[in-house]
């Protein structure tokens, strides 16, 4: 692999390759790639999380894969998600009955050929955190359309906190 990579034949995908410096309380996307309109709106980033406490959910009109390939010393990382679509959670927030049961938080596991590989379905709110500020922040790759925007969701006047449950993705 690393003969074809030398020679320009493929780039490989690397737990840690592009993780980025991070300054605590951020979020940094680096853009690997982006094909060419002609052939299909695709590309390929690497999203590196130093932020402990989400400030809001994010959903997309369309799916995104998620490639938890990281690496494995880096600090912990959480995937909030919502359980109901973007609509459901925006009139729950609005009339003030959100409660924990309509998010789950998921303690992820990078590298794992069962749980490291999925694809976020459209108009599911998310939230990618990790456990705590590092200097070793946890890095993954998305693979997702050129042109897929991003649906913010504040959840003011809620705030989200963690407890452990012992279970992990």
């Amino acid at each position: 692999m690393d003969w074809l990579e030398e020679r320009g034949v493929i780039r490989r995908i690397l737990p840690g390759r592009d993780s980025q410096k991070t300054p605590a309380g951020t979020i940094a996307v680096k853009t690997i790639y982006n094909s060419h309109p002609s052939f299909g709106s695709h590309k390929l980033i690497a999203v590196t999380v130093n932020q402990a406490v989400p400030t809001r959910l994010t959903a997309h009109p369309d799916r995104e894969d998620f490639l938890l390939i990281g690496d494995a010393l880096a600090t912990a990382m959480i995937l909030t998600v919502s359980l109901l679509p973007l609509a459901a959670l925006q009139e729950k927030i609005a009339s003030r009955t959100l409660d924990g049961s309509d998010l789950l938080a998921l303690l992820c596991r990078m590298n794992d050929p069962q749980t490291s590989f999925f694809t976020m379905n459209p108009e599911y709110p998310h939230a990618e955190t990790c456990i705590a500020s590092s200097d070793t922040p946890p890095s993954f790759y998305v693979s997702e359309p050129s042109g897929l925007p991003e649906l913010h969701v504040y959840l003011a006047p809620y705030t989200i906190s963690f407890e452990s449950k012992e279970q992990s993705l």
